[in-house]
């Protein structure tokens, strides 16, 4: 084989290389897709308003508490969904596959406590 093929095949073989790594790279580098995480946010709402029912309030002062409560639960969520790199649904809205993250978000809102010994949070 003479230098000139030689040269030749190089630059093929070099050129395939730089190829091959300039995809790994590109592929490598896109972030990865964020999963879907559920919360029961329906077992969590009635749970609480069930809870303020029963304490005798006026209808004024239960209807704060509900409000204070679901600013609570949907900065818990973001925060949730920023820390796990996740998506949060509605566990409703999910038919299968994701993990349920109802009871790491119970952990992060005190008025919750009460309700965790409650299996139909899990659903």
């Amino acid at each position: 084989m003479s230098i000139h093929w030689l040269r030749i095949l190089t630059q093929v073989i070099y050129g395939m290389f730089g190829a091959a790594l300039w995809l790994v790279l590109l592929h490598g580098c896109q972030p990865a897709s964020p999963r879907i995480g559920v919360v029961n946010l329906t077992g969590l709402v009635n749970g609480y308003v069930k809870t303020v029912a029963q304490e005798n309030l006026s209808k004024h002062d239960a209807s704060t508490q509900v409000q204070a409560f679901a600013d609570r639960l949907e900065t818990a969520i973001k925060r949730l969904s920023q820390q796990r790199h996740m998506i949060i649904m509605p566990a409703a809205a999910v038919i299968a596959g994701s993990p349920n993250m109802t009871d790491e978000l119970v952990k992060r809102l005190p008025d919750l406590n009460t309700l965790t010994h409650d299996n139909t949070l899990r659903r």
